[in-house]
């Protein structure tokens, strides 16, 4: 029921920013009946490689209604994320309860519902721990082949999943060589298809411009705050004034209901002690390793090699940055809930930090339906306003590619993807069409495919799309001609 909840009101879903681009590039790639070459350029100066693409690609076959393609994505991407906690959940003996509330987490609600690249990990994260744990526990090439194909497509998505993929490696090099042997053939051929799709995106990994390294020292304790991504910690990064936005009694239980998901936090901690314990005590006692221990080793590690990759980097702050390692987060505080089944609390403690996620889940998406978007500066208007404001231009005769401009202004945000051709102008004063022209071009693309820039025959003004009012938490628009 979590799953298919991911996929209500699919046209809320932002759409600026990266999005756009990669849709784009989508759309561009499946017209000249090919695969794009590559992803998006990164904020470190890395180009990323075109699996992201080739998936949207696909499912633009499937149709060009983005709320289509949203409410596939949710689903699928929750589908994956529960059954691997209830897999996991399972070979590890952990409360079981704990994997739907996971799933309430308004970041991995959004993540999920956004048709970006690097949120791929999520699920991909989540399947490759547990395919590999379901390894440990019993070898198979299934099993296996299922984990390393998780991780090369991880990888293929975004250099985050390194810390990930190196912990998983190394464990199964120093814990499982002869096992993984008896599936050398299996590993093989994944990592030959892993390398040809690799080719065009080494080609140009490093061919991109504007590298941001970052500065400060943030990175190095980041990864200790990755509960941020199953509670309701720093949401307005995300959802801007929204969670802020309630007065009265709202306001109070949105309140207490953040405050009571950040309980995430300690018992990921928790988790850490209890990791820590168990590998010390199964090197110590030199006992055999048990599965538990063997999961203790891998997730430290993780934070391990995220702590001096993300350190090294100067890389903190986003929520997006845990994506790579995203299961990491919910295991160690899932094995610090754990320990309160000795007193028969773990399901008292969970139902209570679901009832906070599900509070502050439906409180978020209540209001960005009810507000058309969110007031941010990268999403702004969702998907079904931007789609309802082409319509109206479209309906008097504007018809895109689009310049943005402000009144009195001729300035504008190059397209990256429309730069050569002929642009209508449209006055606005919404920040999200001034920065990411982009975003309304490519549904523009998508909702009338071959068609040029256009505006009314004779037409001598500029039509205007004013926010009603921009004081307030909501995206509702004017449109008018003058």
């Amino acid at each position: 029921m979590i799953c298919l909840a991911y996929a209500i009101w699919p046209g809320d879903a932002p759409f600026a920013f990266d999005e756009p681009l990669l849709i784009g590039k989508a759309i561009r790639a499946n017209a000249a009946h090919s695969l794009a070459a590559t992803g998006l350029h990164g904020t470190k100066g890395i180009t990323y490689s075109a699996l992201p693409v080739w998936i949207y690609q696909a499912m633009l076959m499937v149709s060009h209604d983005l709320r289509v393609l949203v409410a596939i994505r949710a689903v699928l991407c929750a589908a994956i994320i529960g059954l691997s906690l209830l897999w996991l959940a399972k070979n590890l003996d952990l409360p079981i309860w704990f994997a739907p509330v996971a799933l309430l987490s308004p970041t991995l609600w959004f993540f999920s519902r956004q048709l970006w690249d690097n949120t791929f990990c999520i699920p991909l994260s989540a399947i490759a721990l547990a395919s590999y744990v379901q390894f440990l526990r019993a070898p198979s090439r299934g099993a296996i082949a299922l984990c390393i194909g998780s991780l090369l497509a991880m990888l293929l998505v975004h250099t985050m999943a390194l810390p990930l993929a190196a912990a998983i490696g190394l464990h199964a090099i120093v814990f499982r060589r002869r096992e993984i042997l008896a599936s050398w053939t299996v590993i093989l051929i994944e990592l030959v298809l892993a390398g040809i799709a690799a080719i065009p995106w080494i080609k140009s990994i490093f061919q991109g411009q504007g590298a941001d390294i970052g500065a400060g020292a943030n990175g190095w304790w980041f990864p200790l705050l990755g509960a941020r991504t199953i509670s309701g910690a720093h949401l307005e990064y995300i959802f801007g004034e929204i969670p802020n936005s309630a007065g009265g009694i709202v306001g109070l239980v949105v309140e207490c209901a953040t405050y009571i998901s950040m309980l995430a936090y300690p018992f990921m901690w928790m988790g850490m002690v209890v990791a820590v314990y168990r590998v010390t005590g199964a090197l110590s006692r030199k006992r055999s390793m048990q599965l538990r221990d063997h999961l203790a080793v891998l997730l430290l590690g993780v934070i391990i090699l995220q702590t001096l990759m993300y350190g090294i980097g100067h890389i903190y702050g986003l929520p997006h940055y845990y994506n790579g390692a995203w299961i990491v987060y919910p295991m160690l505080a899932w094995l610090g809930i754990d320990l309160l089944r000795r007193v028969h609390l773990a399901n008292v403690v969970i139902a209570i930090q679901g009832a906070a996620l599900l509070a502050l889940l439906g409180f978020v998406a209540w209001r960005i339906h009810g507000g058309g978007g969110i007031v941010h500066p990268f999403y702004g208007p969702s998907i079904q306003v931007r789609m309802n404001v082409i319509a109206a231009l479209n309906e008097r005769g504007w018809r895109g590619p689009f310049a943005f401009v402000r009144s009195g202004s001729d300035q504008y945000v190059v397209d990256p993807l429309n730069e050569n051709v002929a642009l209508t102008p449209i006055v606005t004063d919404v920040p999200g069409f001034l920065s990411y022209p982009v975003s309304m071009n490519v549904l523009q693309e998508l909702i009338s495919p071959g068609l040029g820039a256009a505006q009314p025959a004779g037409s001598s003004g500029r039509v205007n799309i004013k926010l009603s009012d921009p004081l307030r938490v909501r995206c509702d628009m004017d449109i008018f001609e003058k």
